[in-house]
């Protein structure tokens, strides 16, 4: 599985952070996201069945919907104090706290009713607990406050009416008897502390009854919360929910887009270039120049499919995929393996571990650059040995980004980075020589980040050796360069 800084580095965590639930139940969710395994197909497909809806319920209904948000922002995570029944007293906080739940259980239950309109989402079933309410505000008041009430104990009412007696006549009395009554006061005021200990005992064991249901009812409040926050997500980062099958022999996703490197780009003045990529079991290779945009593909493709698997919608016109057990970058992003180890040695301890979850279970393998880290003619050896074993091993998918020759003829789909193709060479020239202390910036402007699915036997395109030229690296040394 990715790690934590693959997972910034790919968009992930941004994606996630993107995502902002009401509640502190939904919250919680977002902050551990699950990745759901093929065991979990069932769950996922229930996950899309929900945000499917609401995200039609949010444009047919948005003041129910809103309605809705509005209740969850309201609550507090009380299941430590709901926990806290089956073993202890809650004291006055603590069941002030749990009053305030159950009066919003009692507004949000009606309003997702109305939200529904009849519907049912899998899974969601809001309920209030009247009953559970009623024990800790027996005089049905509903209001956001706590006391101990008069109505649990007639003692505690004749100790409160007989409190309220000498305070009265306190006010009243001459020198000698305030004395005396001051000392009944604090007598009084003991028994009183004394016996609304003995009710808050007797309302904290009633409560514990519904702990159990209440906890469950929790679960499901985040999972509500966390299901509206993704079809918020959804609608204002025009995502789609992907079509996902148990198994299958296709991972595919059309215009697909990274809203992570599309906001850094937005931030330059420039556009996000959308992927189209279809993936077999088995290698498939993508080759082109450095700077042409491999890695964007690569990280792209593991930012959309970490997201199906985790339910969340994804970012292209339309996508489709299979349920995978694990998915794992091998990136410059990634840490080595072992400390102490070269890059490369960290790299192939890495690998190693990847080889070995193969003959577990089906999973993505996306291989950025592998094998960069040592001599061109060893590093072209292992890619090539990786693409053949992946292809061997075709319970996998497997995407090798290189530069590297004699590759991509042993995979089965070859893509190509656009890179300088499409670019206008006259006005590339033109616009580098206007603005030689930008050079880098210009030439990126000209690049086209694309694929194309090109025929196995195609090397890598030799853009190399143009972009030195267009940079306009030292003439003396371009002269000395032999292909």
């Amino acid at each position: 599985m990715l790690n934590t800084k693959q997972l910034n580095s790919i968009g992930f965590t941004y994606i996630i952070g993107m995502a902002e639930p009401c509640s502190p139940y939904g919250a919680e969710l977002a902050r551990r996201p699950r990745f759901y395994l093929p065991s979990d197909y069932d769950e996922l497909q229930a996950e899309f069945s929900r945000i499917t809806a609401l995200i039609r319920m949010l444009g047919e209904r948005t003041d129910k919907f809103e309605r809705v948000e509005r209740i969850l922002m309201q609550f507090k995570d009380v299941r430590r104090s709901i926990e806290r029944t089956k073993l202890f007293t809650l004291s006055d906080v603590e069941l002030f706290e749990f009053k305030r739940f159950l009066l919003l259980m009692e507004r949000l239950a009606p309003a997702y009713a109305d939200l529904m309109n009849g519907e049912k989402l899998a899974g969601i079933s809001i309920k209030s607990f009247t009953a559970a309410l009623d024990i800790i505000d027996p005089d049905g008041m509903r209001s956001m406050t706590f006391r101990v009430s008069d109505r649990f104990s007639d003692e505690l009412a004749s100790i409160r009416s007989e409190h309220r007696r000498l305070d009265i006549a306190l006010r009243t009395a001459s020198a000698e008897d305030k004395e005396r009554i001051s000392i009944e006061i604090t007598t009084l005021a003991a028994r009183e502390e004394n016996e609304e200990a003995i009710v808050r005992t007797q309302m904290t064991k009633g409560l514990s009854k519904y702990a159990d249901e209440i906890l469950m009812s929790v679960a499901i409040i985040g999972k509500l919360d966390f299901a509206m926050a993704k079809s918020r997500l959804c609608v204002r980062q025009n995502g789609i929910i992907p079509n996902v099958l148990p198994y299958g022999d296709s991972i595919g996703f059309s215009e697909m887009r990274n809203p992570f490197i599309e906001a850094a780009l937005r931030e330059k003045g420039k556009a996000f270039t959308p992927i189209t990529i279809d993936l077999r079991p088995g290698s498939t290779v993508i080759t082109g120049a450095n700077m042409g945009g491999k890695s964007v593909t690569a990280k792209t493709l593991a930012l959309n499919v970490m997201l199906g698997l985790s339910g969340f919608p994804v970012f292209a016109s339309d996508a489709s995929l299979v349920c995978l057990g694990d998915v794992e970058l091998l990136s410059e992003d990634r840490e080595d393996a072992m400390s102490g180890l070269s890059s490369f040695g960290g790299e192939m301890v890495s690998f190693n571990e990847m080889i070995t979850k193969s003959r577990s279970y089906n999973y993505l393998v996306l291989l950025d650059e592998f094998a960069r880290g040592t001599n061109p003619h060893e590093g072209a050896a292992l890619v090539r040995a990786a693409v053949k074993y992946f292809n061997d091993h075709d319970n996998n998918f497997a995407l090798i980004t290189t530069h590297f020759d004699d590759v991509a003829k042993y995979a089965n789909k070859h893509y190509q980075v656009m890179g300088l193709k499409t670019a206008d060479t006259e006005m590339l020239r033109h616009a580098l020589a206007a603005n030689g202390a930008e050079r880098t910036g210009v030439l990126e402007s000209f690049m086209n980040y694309g694929i194309f699915e090109v025929p196995k036997a195609v090397n890598p395109p030799r853009d190399a050796i143009t972009i030195c030229m267009a940079l306009g690296i030292d003439d003396e040394f371009m002269k000395l360069i032999e292909i």
